[in-house]
């Protein structure tokens, strides 16, 4: 059975073209660390909730098998001493790279 999306190229919210990762897509964290939003310090500080903190949850596992035989990248590093997640632009550089604090 296929899952339903919009009917706009898209499989379970996601575009057509990171629903495969075995067809060439992107995987789901791939996908996340290429995405670009509006600053959450823009949003906060004009809406209602300004000054609220907001609880982030990341969850980060070792690649597979198949994905280190395919020549994947790990995205994610996390260092719980610093409390700092760090997020790595596939096939980038070291400045390329956004670290990200955490209490």
């Amino acid at each position: 059975q296929v899952p339903q999306g919009s009917g706009r190229g898209e499989v379970r919210g996601r575009p057509a073209a990171m629903a495969d990762p075995a067809a060439g897509g992107m995987t789901t964290s791939e996908a996340l660390a290429l995405t670009t939003t509006q600053p959450l310090g823009a949003t906060m500080k004009s809406g209602k909730g300004a000054g609220e903190s907001v609880k982030v949850v990341v969850r980060v596992r070792p690649l597979f098998g198949k994905e280190i035989n395919e020549g994947r990248e790990k995205i994610v590093d996390m260092d719980p001493k610093r409390g700092v997640a760090t997020l790595h632009k596939p096939g980038g550089t070291e400045k390329d790279c956004k670290d990200f604090s955490y209490d």
